[in-house]
C-alpha cells in the first residue's frame, strides 16, 4: 500500500494523498499520508477508532484506482 494514492477524510473534508509509510498496531494498520497540498498526516487509518480525525475512504479510493487504470495513468 505504500506509494499508492488514497482518498482520506481529514476533519470532514475529502483529500487525495499518497501513503508514505505503514505501521502495524494491535487492531489494524495506521498510515502516514502526504496530501496533495503538501501537508503530512502522521496517523490515518481505515478504522475510525484508530484515528478519529483522519480516515481512509475505501470505496472512494477504489473508484480512484479504477479511474486511473481506465485512463492509463
Amino acid at each position: 500500500m505504500v506509494g499508492e494514492k488514497v482518498i482520506a477524510e481529514v476533519n470532514g473534508v475529502h483529500k487525495v494523498g499518497t501513503v508514505i509509510s505503514q505501521t502495524k498496531v494491535k487492531r489494524g494498520n495506521t498510515y502516514a499520508l502526504k496530501l496533495e497540498d503538501g501537508k503530512v498526516i502522521e496517523v490515518c487509518s481505515i478504522n475510525r477508532e484508530l484515528s478519529p480525525y483522519c480516515h481512509i475512504k475505501k470505496g472512494l479510493t477504489k473508484s480512484l484506482k479504477k479511474l486511473q487504470n481506465d485512463n492509463g495513468e
